[in-house]
């Protein structure tokens, strides 16, 4: 769905109606940025096209609406707030929630700390493109018991209330061991949820399959 100046404007300009990766309408990417200047304001050579108003100052500097464009033929879209001449989106209130899925049940501790860290770089990866990541399996065992079937029945349908609440699913698969192993009962779980949703995730192998 293509975000409209219509609708931005019937949202009263709320900045939550525009996030990260939006796609927008020309009449809309000239609002956000020309500031009543309408000349040349989108023409220019660079992809990445800013506004010159200081919008709001994250971590001591001032950030801009920020729009992009791969070329004049391809339609614009809309990053966020940045800070000059960069292209991350640092406001909170323009990102959007990107689950992420990846095994954590492990056969010892070796394989349970590669787990975690798989985990925490697609983390890491949603955090610098300028989204939220939502990684139930890596903060709830500190409150919850694995091993308890109540706990572990509670963890799983609260993953699937977070998962609703998101907008985008990153699928971390790890190519070691047979292939059927490669994706846990919980993550099919989860993949199967998301599309139910209309969430298609994104999938990112890492490792190398041993033969």
């Amino acid at each position: 769905m293509v975000k409209n100046l219509q609708d931005y404007l019937k949202t009263g300009r709320d900045p939550a109606y525009l996030k990260n990766g939006d796609t927008i309408t020309e009449e809309l990417a000239r609002e956000l940025i020309c500031a009543g200047d309408e000349d040349g304001c989108l023409d220019g050579e660079f992809e990445i096209t800013q506004g010159r108003i200081v919008e709001d100052i994250i971590g001591g500097e001032g950030v801009y609406e920020t729009i992009w464009r791969e070329s004049p033929d391809h339609p614009w879209t809309y990053v966020g707030l940045c800070k000059a001449g960069m292209d991350k989106n640092l406001a909170p209130i323009h990102a959007k929630m990107a689950y992420v899925c990846s095994k954590y049940r492990a056969k010892n501790e070796v394989e349970m700390q590669q787990h975690i860290m798989d985990a925490m770089e697609a983390c890491r990866a949603v955090h610098e493109r300028g989204d939220i990541p939502v990684a139930p399996h890596l903060y709830w065992p500190r409150f919850l018991d694995e091993g308890n079937p109540e706990d572990r029945d509670y963890g799983l349908q609260a993953g699937m209330e977070a998962l609703k609440r998101c907008d985008q699913m990153v699928v971390i698969i790890r190519q070691e061991g047979p292939e059927d192993e490669w994706i846990s009962q919980g993550m099919q779980a989860e993949i199967t949820a998301a599309a139910k949703m209309g969430i298609e995730p994104q999938f990112i192998y890492i490792g190398k399959e041993k033969r």
